[in-house]
């Protein structure tokens, strides 16, 4: 089978679908039954490599895959370029893991839907973001011979706005680069807990900063920041300035997995209590590290933090300030939840989510 796909979020491989696709797609490849067709950046794998000691600095080398690199990424960009590549390769089935899908795609679609933010949150969402996932993604569901999702919350809402889409419809969980290795340990006065996760609206910084401030007197730990700057939110710096936290949060920007490993395994637990998460890999990799999280009671979260997570509602910061005490007060509730953690980490798995995945596209050209 020939299997064309959008490598377009390799160009940023650290956060969210960048790094589904860098964990998955090396895995892939390596299916040498299938030709494969590369349409973005020019793999570097030597600075994108996935967990799992994949040595995968030849897998842009071997002889079953093709990479076609444009001289732009941008959306109308692809929309032109990538059907007539398409037909030239003559692709039986073309896969985007970025939830929309050129309109004139001339082979079967297989579409990956990570969430549907444009639904549930969209005053969260970049501008021009918002217009075309809601432009472009009905007609990429409506279109696409099967439909991937990371989660049975992000199902249910598909089966909920498209209805006709449910039975086309699979769950494939995402997976955790971290692994539970000897890990050396982030030095620090204090315990913490942490926060990964880009700056954007949707992740709730500000109500978790603000929670804290409340607290930070009735408990030993602080917190630490890990992510990159997003959208439509001051830099993090700002906020814990606003916060009067300069002391008790500390913040690392966008790190390294091995320096972000580091903290996970250092951590006392993860916050994490968004608005709305399709799946929340953070999550996963704090539970693969047997670490508690501390997440919202919404959309996926429930579904991938399990017995691990202190659920509380992300819209309430009594609530989050209340979840937060308790995860830096109560040693036998961190312990009882870490213990979960260690049970659930072998749950999901970046193998076995490639393997899945596959059968998913070749499933594609029976419909």
């Amino acid at each position: 089978m020939k299997i064309a796909v959008d490598t377009r979020p390799l160009a940023a491989p650290k956060t969210g679908i960048g790094r589904y696709l860098a964990e998955l797609l090396p895995r892939m490849l390596r299916h040498a039954t299938h030709e494969w067709f590369l349409y973005g950046p020019q793999p570097s794998w030597e600075t994108q490599a996935p967990s799992a000691e994949m040595h995968p600095s030849a897998l842009d080398r071997l002889p079953n895959v093709v990479v076609r690199t444009p001289d732009l990424l941008r959306e109308l960009h692809a929309q032109v370029l990538f059907p007539r590549w398409a037909a030239l390769d003559r692709a039986d089935v073309f896969w985007s893991p970025r939830h929309r899908v050129p309109i004139r795609m001339p082979t079967p679609t297989v579409v990956t839907v990570h969430d549907l933010v444009w639904k549930h949150a969209p005053e969260t969402m970049r501008p021009l973001g918002y217009v075309l996932d809601r432009a472009t993604m009905p007609r990429s569901i409506a279109r696409a011979s099967r439909v991937i999702t990371v989660s049975r919350a992000t199902k249910c809402s598909i089966k909920r706005y498209f209805p006709e889409a449910a039975n086309k419809t699979a769950v494939v969980h995402e997976g955790s680069f971290a692994t539970a290795l000897e890990i050396p340990a982030v030095r620090t006065s204090r315990p913490f807990g942490l926060f990964v996760a880009t700056v954007e609206p949707r992740k709730n910084l500000q109500r978790l900063l603000t929670a804290f401030a409340g607290i930070k007197d009735e408990v030993d730990h602080d917190l630490h920041l890990v992510g990159g700057q997003g959208w439509r939110m001051p830099k993090p710096s700002a906020l814990i300035r606003a916060s009067g936290l300069e002391s008790r949060v500390h913040e690392f920007g966008p790190i390294e997995d091995d320096e972000l490993l580091r903290q996970y395994a250092s951590c006392d637990f993860v916050a994490l209590p968004s608005l709305y998460e399709g799946f929340g890999l953070p999550i996963i990799e704090a539970i693969s590290l047997g670490k508690p999280v501390l997440t919202g009671n919404t959309s996926a979260m429930p579904e991938t933090a399990g017995d691990a997570g202190l659920l509380v509602d992300p819209t309430s910061t009594d609530d989050i300030a209340r979840g937060l005490k308790r995860m830096m007060t109560d040693t036998a509730l961190r312990s009882r939840l870490a213990a979960a953690a260690r049970q659930r980490a072998g749950a999901f798995s970046w193998d076995l989510a490639a393997a899945e995945t596959i059968r998913v596209i070749e499933s594609a050209t029976a419909v």
